[in-house]
């Protein structure tokens, strides 16, 4: 993983926080609470690409794990590659309401 952290500004132009204080004080309040979940994420980031780098270092391969739930139906859940239905539309063909087709141009 090339994860790098970005630095988080909270910077509003002077003209726009003396223009509107009100909403410059709600956008840096929205700002601050957005920046301590940025930050997390940041943490959280940071410790896997540490673990998969150690685990790279260590086994030569990554691996983790994955949550399957008990009530999870394969069969019912698969979604085919190519649904069954109606085509895409053809420019220069028409087709009738039996079926048959004919060109136009």
């Amino acid at each position: 993983m090339s994860y790098k952290p970005k630095p988080y500004t909270v910077e509003l132009p002077e003209k726009m926080v003396r223009m509107f204080p009100e909403i410059a004080a709600s956008y840096y309040m929205m700002k601050a609470d957005t920046a301590q979940v940025a930050e997390s994420n940041e943490r959280e980031m940071l410790e896997l690409q540490k673990d998969y780098a150690q685990q790279l270092k260590t086994k030569g391969i990554v691996t983790y794990e994955v949550e399957v739930d008990e009530d999870y139906d394969e069969e019912k859940d698969y979604a085919p590659l190519h649904p069954q239905g109606r085509r895409r539309h053809r420019p220069g063909i028409m087709k009738n309401h039996k079926g048959e087709t004919r060109k136009l141009n």
